[in-house]
Parts: C-alpha cells; sequence; structure tokens
C-alpha cells in the first residue's frame, strides 16, 4: 500500500513543466481509488454532524448544507454555515482538503 502512495510525481506535458512530487491524493483511474477515497473521507461526516450540519456525498464532491427552517434569510444562512465550517475548518486543513465553495 506504501509503495502505491508513496514517490509519485507528476508533469505537466502541456507546458513542459518541471518534475513535481505528488504528496496527497490517490492516482486516477486506480482500482483502489474509491476505496481509499471512502477511507479518506470516512470521518468527515461525523465531524460535520457533530457541528448540526447535513452532508451529501457522491463520487468525489461533497456538499455541506444546512435546512431551511432554521434561517431567516440568505445571510443568516450563510452566517450560520460561516461560523460552523469555522469549526472543523482546521481539520480540512490538517488533511489536505480541497476547500472550493460554491453556491447551489
Amino acid at each position: 500500500m506504501q509503495s502505491f502512495l508513496t514517490d509519485r510525481t507528476q508533469q505537466f506535458a502541456y507546458s513542459l513543466s518541471s518534475v513535481q512530487s505528488v504528496l496527497f491524493g490517490v492516482p486516477q483511474g486506480s482500482v483502489l481509488g474509491p476505496l481509499l477515497y471512502v477511507l479518506y473521507t470516512a470521518e468527515l461526516a461525523l465531524i460535520v454532524d457533530r457541528h448540526g450540519l447535513s452532508l451529501h456525498q457522491y463520487a468525489d464532491d461533497t456538499q455541506v448544507y444546512i435546512s431551511t427552517q432554521f434561517v431567516h434569510s440568505k445571510q443568516d444562512a450563510l452566517g450560520y454555515l460561516t461560523v460552523k465550517i469555522a469549526g472543523f475548518y482546521p481539520i480540512l486543513v490538517k488533511n489536505s482538503v480541497n476547500k472550493s465553495v460554491t453556491e447551489s
């Protein structure tokens, strides 16, 4: 397992970049990829639940959300989510999780 995840490199052929070490993640297209992803993100549902939020996961996409019955406006919802996510943001940083935020 360790040899599968360590000493990997990448290079962008389009710009002929220098070879860079790959420190995180799972090789795409690998048989073990989906299993390793599930193991890597398993604790996330517990963390989100502990902070009073809900979670929806599909493939490699995760959405954290709240029920609108608890908020009166978009600003209230955004403020609530911001405070709650700030509570587990350090865990995301520690685990090098891609933290892109989108509104839907």
